[in-house]
């Protein structure tokens, strides 16, 4: 039986009248007594899903009932909402709430995943009508025929996906069959796929039986409607490993002979090349063996680079951060790789990364208002009401919503203070000490607050902004003689010092420091044990967040 939700607790919302109660953080319950109003309570993410949906079709009145239900319930599918009002009849806010409530429903955020994920897999599947990209699969993996035939383990995760693609691609077996000519290979897609493509080609030309047991003359609707054929569904997480499989699968012949047509244009070109002089040499590596199109030229025009050596260094940036790719070349402080460049070099999943960080980099420098990023994975979002504590993130694999003030995981109706960290005092002192001594091993650029930690080299810093600073005291240094700062006299800061023993002692300085702050914030905590600060000073110089070298 449902439980029945006690709506007058919420606010008389059909009515208008408005409860003054507030909750633990002072919110205040908020009603709209008419359609316009309604639709400036919901978020930007819950009106673009509402727009999606065939909302000519509800009246005035239903409309108005659509926007306050999903601002009763934020985090429910405005399309559930909907279809309660078309197909169940639901024409009240009271009614429906209560149906959520005591039923449950579906979230937005696993909409936008599910959303997402078979983007993804139309898009791996080329189901989405664009074009297989044989240049790119191929500089993933470079020979597919001999990593997908190598024998290896495979998870749940990893079968469900291999069934519920072999049954929609061979739709005329047995879904028992496939399952159990599945396991037989192995728990591998590419051995099963061959077999059932073989025999599906021949039985296709052959009027006698099948050598194995189909269901070819059972109609597909019906077999679908029974237990024992229906067919499985993608799981909601994406392999893409697996659909990388399902790829060679499909254009296993076209890949193979896109290789050898490559490679024999290749070494064709490279038998040119050497006898006319022609070939290039890139100065990373030192390799003389590289054609034209092998190189990677920086934006200056006057310096390039073999395209493996500039991946590693690419990886390598943005890694560490960077929006902008620096050439190798040690006297061009100005050229760096364009974009288009480094695309079709890189992992599709690191340039997404890169595009991120440009992202990032260009809001902050812009100074666009309203603009956020998320703690978990740096996604832009915009607020239009500067009143609203929760941060929504729009990226469909992190979906996580955060406190704007604390920046941890959305904790309404509570206060930041009022959220009780079910730790004992002796936890929260190690924590609260080991925090402030790893930030104490990191630089924050003093131009754009951009963490910064350093591996080599001497105290010079050059951020990604193009700002250099010096690593001891963190003071911006001018652009014409940044090494002007530096001097051995005494009391000024050097050029070169010891890393490590500089981290030590930065770490010890704001471990004991931190004891101090939390003993005199929590008087109570003073007789319970403390970390060594020595010890823990000697593992930070070990264990260093990400680092950007000079």
């Amino acid at each position: 039986m449902a439980k029945k939700f006690d709506f007058k607790s919420v606010a008389t919302w059909e009515t208008g009248e408005l409860e003054s109660q507030p909750g633990p953080s002072g919110i205040r319950k908020r009603t709209a007594t008419s359609f316009d109003e309604c639709a400036k309570l919901l978020n930007m993410r819950q009106l673009m899903m509402i727009k999606n949906e065939q909302i000519d079709y509800l009246t005035i009145e239903e409309r108005k009932v659509l926007y306050t239900a999903c601002h009763v319930v934020p985090t429910v599918d405005p399309s559930y909402v909907y279809n309660l009002i078309t197909n169940k009849s639901m024409s009240s806010v009271e009614t429906i709430v209560e149906h959520l409530f005591g039923y449950g429903y579906p979230t937005i955020k696993q909409r936008v995943r599910r959303e997402c994920m078979e983007l993804r897999r139309k898009a791996f599947l080329c189901e989405d009508g664009q074009t297989f990209d044989f240049v790119q699969f191929l500089a993933i993996y470079p020979n597919p025929e001999i990593f997908f035939e190598e024998k290896r383990k495979t998870d749940e995760i990893y079968m469900k996906h291999a069934m519920a693609f072999l049954s929609r691609k061979f739709e005329q077996y047995d879904v028992k069959f496939i399952r159990k000519l599945f396991i037989n290979s192995n728990k591998q897609l590419l051995p099963a796929y061959r077999i059932l493509k073989k025999h599906a080609e021949a039985f296709a030309k052959s009027k006698n039986a099948p050598h194995f047991v189909t269901n070819a003359h059972v109609k597909v609707k019906f077999r679908r409607l029974s237990d024992s054929g229906k067919i499985p569904d993608y799981p909601d997480s994406l392999d893409e490993l697996f659909f990388r499989e399902a790829q060679f699968c499909l254009y296993e012949e076209e890949i193979l002979n896109y290789k050898v047509n490559c490679a024999a244009k290749r070494k064709e070109a490279l038998e040119h090349a050497e006898r006319n002089s022609l070939l290039k040499e890139c100065i990373i590596c030192c390799e003389d063996c590289h054609l034209e199109e092998d190189m990677v030229k920086c934006s200056k025009g006057d310096h390039e680079f073999c395209k493996n050596c500039v991946k590693q260094h690419t990886e390598a940036q943005i890694g560490d951060g960077m929006n902008r790719i620096s050439c190798m070349d040690p006297s061009c402080t100005d050229g760096h790789f364009e974009t288009s460049s480094i695309q079709n070099i890189i992992s599709p999943a690191l340039f997404r990364l890169f595009i991120l960080h440009c992202l990032r980099d260009e809001i902050l420098t812009s100074n666009i208002g309203n603009i956020e990023f998320c703690p978990f994975c740096d996604f832009p979002a915009s607020f239009g009401n500067s009143e609203d504590r929760t941060l929504v993130c729009l990226n469909a694999v992190c979906q996580k919503e955060s406190c704007r003030k604390c920046q941890k995981e959305s904790h309404i109706p509570l206060r930041c203070e009022e959220v009780q960290e079910d730790v004992d005092f002796e936890t929260k002192k190690r924590k609260f000490i080991e925090e402030r001594m790893s930030e104490a091993v990191i630089r924050k650029c003093p131009t754009c607050d951009k963490k910064i930690t350093k591996e080599t080299g001497c105290n010079k810093m050059t951020c990604p902004c193009g700002t250099f600073f010096c690593y001891v005291c963190n003071v911006a240094l001018p652009k014409e003689n940044p090494y002007e700062h530096f001097s051995n006299v005494r009391g000024r800061c050097r050029q070169d010092t010891s890393l490590e023993q500089l981290h030590e002692m930065a770490a010890k300085r704001a471990g004991l420091e931190a004891l101090r702050l939390f003993n005199e914030h929590n008087p109570e905590s003073i007789d319970v044990k403390a970390p060594n600060i020595n010890e823990l000073a000697g593992l930070k110089k070990k264990t260093k967040p990400a680092t950007t070298k000079e």
